[in-house]
């Protein structure tokens, strides 16, 4: 009897610690094979990249993180398109839960480096940086990005900063070709060394949709013949405290200029004169008659001026009148 009593105590006192113990080693081997399954994702997702054209780089490929997350670092990772894109920065850490790899979180280390033949060579560093996809039943995938204190900067005195950016694009539906996008943007602040534009809050919702043909080799006109269409439902910008609301739906016509009509309501309009001259959109002269226009529309209607900016033929129209030269949209690969 007392020697089964003692098989028993030891039973109690040891057993808890082998039972342990078997549990790690179970999480240990499935962190492991978490690890190795996506090693296997980066390295095959890179080959796959090759085969469409892309080039992709990199120095090495490491698991860290055991026992709580599972994190692979990639050392000196570098993305070129053939059209002259091209990213790079120091090292990208792409986080998950060994029991759950169908969310991802991908967060740049250090400095990054962008280039594109448009905007020219830029450099970009940010407090906080993070970027993640994951499966969702209702839509498919839900792919989301947060940037926090960002700065960027090129040749020429040209540069960029950011408090904060959330941004989130899914499916409407799973298996959908309309996106979903949502955007609230705070002291965003941009210069190009001549001009200035500084907006305190932006925030916008919409759709966009026959997404599927922005992958041919010429995605505009492919997406334009589709019937693609950009639907804004929301989008509202705080600018030198003038405040302006927007929905409305524009599309591209048979030269690829911008075609729709949005519906306009803005308070303090005075105050947007100087960031309309800032982007270039138009001369400070007609950024001027636009401001006092609907500076005018606002005192008739109660501190708010409400109209309609139209896009046809190659012009913008407010109200009616002729504010601006819009731009012709290309994306033909030679």
């Amino acid at each position: 009897m007392t020697t089964d009593r003692k098989r028993v105590s030891r039973f109690w006192l040891y057993g808890p610690f082998a039972l342990a113990g078997v549990i790690l080693a179970g999480y240990y081997a499935l962190w492991r094979y978490a690890a190795g399954e996506m090693k296997s994702a980066v390295q095959d997702w890179a080959v796959e990249q090759e085969r469409v054209g892309l080039s992709v780089s990199y120095d090495k490929i490491k698991a860290s993180g055991f026992p709580f997350f599972l994190r692979v670092h990639i050392d000196n990772p570098d993305l070129a398109t053939p059209d002259g894109w091209r990213w790079r920065t120091e090292k990208l850490a792409i986080d998950a839960l060994p029991y759950a790899l169908d969310r991802l979180i991908f967060s740049p280390v250090g400095e990054q480096s962008i280039s594109t033949p448009e905007l020219g060579n830029w450099r970009f560093t940010a407090e906080d940086f993070r970027a993640s996809i994951a499966q969702d039943k209702t839509r498919g995938w839900i792919f989301s990005m947060t940037i926090r204190d960002a700065e960027a900067s090129s040749r020429n005195d040209r540069r960029a900063m950011l408090k904060s950016l959330i941004y989130d694009v899914f499916p409407e539906t799973t298996g959908s070709t309309t996106l979903t996008l949502s955007l609230d943007a705070a002291d965003v602040y941009a210069s190009d060394g001549q001009h200035e534009l500084s907006v305190n809050r932006a925030q916008t919702f919409l759709l966009l949709s026959e997404t599927a043909m922005l992958s041919q080799t010429d995605p505009l006109t492919a997406w334009r013949s589709a019937g693609g269409a950009l639907d804004i439902r929301g989008l509202g910008v705080n600018i030198n405290d003038a405040e302006l609301s927007a929905n409305g739906k524009v599309s591209l016509d048979s030269n690829n200029h911008p075609n729709g009509t949005l519906s306009l309501e803005v308070a303090k309009p005075l105050n947007i004169e100087k960031p309309l001259a800032a982007t270039g959109a138009m001369t400070p002269e007609d950024a001027e008659a636009v401001a006092a226009s609907l500076t005018l529309a606002a005192m008739a209607g109660g501190g708010k001026a409400r109209g309609t900016l139209e896009f046809r033929d190659g012009t913008a129209f407010l109200n009616g009148v002729e504010v601006a030269a819009l731009p012709t949209f290309s994306s033909r690969q030679e």
